[in-house]
């Protein structure tokens, strides 16, 4: 991927295995009625937005965008940030993961400096991002359909490569990732019954406090965190794409009781699991009524 950091790339290479790409869900819509989402969010994928008329404002804890007239807008997993929208916004927004080795944001590796992606360079990519969310409106679910998809969805990563930068410990952080790779995925296949740590750290043949202190550089978090994490972005992703009740995903991440669920995902998002989902959706009732 092209960058401003040559000695970074030649370190940073990718093998197509290496990637995979998940689908959410994508839309294109009218907001009828102008307002403010004052509620702080983060979502579990990243959000890309195309304005072909009115004006979107995003703000997070750093920066103040505002785009339109086809500018295009990207804002990685996490990000927690609120939104703005004048009345007649007409927009085209997908949710989209992309993941090395499976586990890791692909989008984390990159500096975060520049979410809005205006002018001529941009335009590749807002094409690919009209077409992705076109085949996904109209796919049926068969296997050509998936594989265009999947396609699109590639295709655009591809578009927006040159535009983004690599983070100075990308190369470094990957090479951890592959070294702690079979803790990674015996993690993953587990994480709704969270293995011993000396179980996961014999995976990668290190000590306990080894892998521990390893892991912990890696992902920023510790096991038992980053299980918790993980079950929390099933969760968020299940609320977002899905039409499952609470109970439903609940039991989904490993919770019986929707009760002690809703109290776990509270805890993550500061909202209940019912108010995040209407707040993550550009449908949101107070825009979509009539003043």
């Amino acid at each position: 991927m092209p960058t401003a950091n040559p000695s970074a790339t030649e370190r940073f290479a990718l093998r197509p295995a290496d990637l995979s790409f998940e689908f959410l869900e994508s839309g294109v819509d009218e907001v009828v009625r102008g307002g403010l989402f004052r509620d702080w969010r983060s979502l579990p994928c990243l959000l890309t937005v195309m304005v072909s008329g009115g004006t979107f404002h995003l703000r997070t804890k750093k920066e103040s965008i505002r785009i339109g007239g086809n500018d295009l807008l990207v804002l990685p997993a996490g990000t927690s940030h609120q939104i703005q929208c004048t009345a007649g916004l007409r927009i085209t927004w997908a949710h989209l993961q992309f993941r090395l080795f499976a586990s890791v944001d692909l989008f984390s590796l990159f500096r975060p400096a520049r979410h809005s992606l205006a002018g001529v360079s941009a335009q590749d990519a807002v094409q690919a991002l009209s077409r992705l969310v076109g085949e996904a409106t109209c796919s049926r679910s068969s296997l050509p359909a998936a594989a265009r998809l999947n396609a699109l969805g590639f295709r655009w990563l591809e578009s927006i490569s040159g535009l983004l930068t690599l983070d100075e410990g990308a190369a470094s952080r990957q090479g951890m990732v592959r070294e702690l790779l079979p803790a990674i995925r015996f993690l993953e296949e587990n994480a709704l019954r969270p293995p011993p740590i000396g179980e996961v750290a014999e995976r990668c043949g290190l000590s306990v406090s080894a892998f521990s202190r390893r892991f912990r550089q890696t992902t920023g978090l510790a096991p038992a965190q980053y299980t918790a994490q993980r079950r929390f972005e099933r969760a968020q992703k299940l609320l977002l794409a899905t039409p499952r009740s609470i109970a439903e995903v609940a039991r989904e991440v490993g919770y019986e009781n929707p009760f002690h669920f809703t109290r776990f995902f509270r805890k993550h998002a500061g909202l209940s699991p019912s108010l995040w989902r209407e707040r993550a959706s550009f449908q949101d009732p107070r825009f979509q009524s009539p003043p």
